[in-house]
């Protein structure tokens, strides 16, 4: 008796519905969302210095008596220097995706599939730095102080000096990079 009457209900819906309420699909959605950041950096400093310092004193007497002479003195300060600058990388790669859907409401009633929805995100980022700092000083610093006397008789001189100073740097600055990478994707499905 139970079952005559499940029956009767059900021919009695399917008689008072439209048949777009039965059997239905309902509403079919797809999203796609795809993002890609590529970053490329590359910065470079150099510096150099190249130096080539000579100094000389070279007194020659020749006498055929006696020789008498003063101070003989060579002094020379030769500096030197590379300086390189700092060398730096910034980067900052964002990326959101935000996905929502609505499936929206269907007029089916009996036997029916449902909204169909799809979701489909890709991101990718890709950050590439090189930093390079560099310095090069070269120096050659030649000093010679080479009195010659030649006399027949008694040589009297004074003092004979070579004084040098030779200074040399190279400063390369640091190299830096820094880089950020964010991703968001947020999917909603009503």
């Amino acid at each position: 008796m139970r079952s005559r009457s499940v029956a009767a209900v059900v021919s009695a819906l399917a008689l008072a519905l439209p048949a777009s309420a039965m059997a239905s699909g309902g509403n079919g959605q797809a999203q796609v969302g795809i993002q890609l950041a590529e970053t490329a950096q590359t910065a470079q400093s150099q510096a150099e210095a190249e130096q080539h310092a000579a100094n000389a004193n070279a007194p020659v007497n020749t006498a055929g008596g006696s020789v008498t002479g003063g101070a003989n003195n060579a002094n020379q300060t030769a500096g030197n220097g590379a300086t390189s600058g700092p060398a730096s990388n910034t980067a900052a790669t964002t990326q959101t995706n935000t996905q929502m859907q609505n499936g929206g409401s269907s007029s089916c009633v009996v036997g029916c599939g449902g909204n169909g929805q799809a979701q489909l995100s890709g991101q990718a980022a890709c950050t590439t730095q090189a930093a390079e700092s560099s310095a090069e000083a070269e120096q050659n610093a030649v000093n010679a102080n080479v009195p010659v006397n030649i006399a027949g008789g008694s040589i009297t001189g004074g003092a004979n000096n070579a004084n040098q100073t030779a200074g040399n740097g190279a400063t390369s600055g640091p190299a830096t990079n820094s880089a950020a990478t964010t991703q968001n994707n947020t999917q909603t499905q009503v």
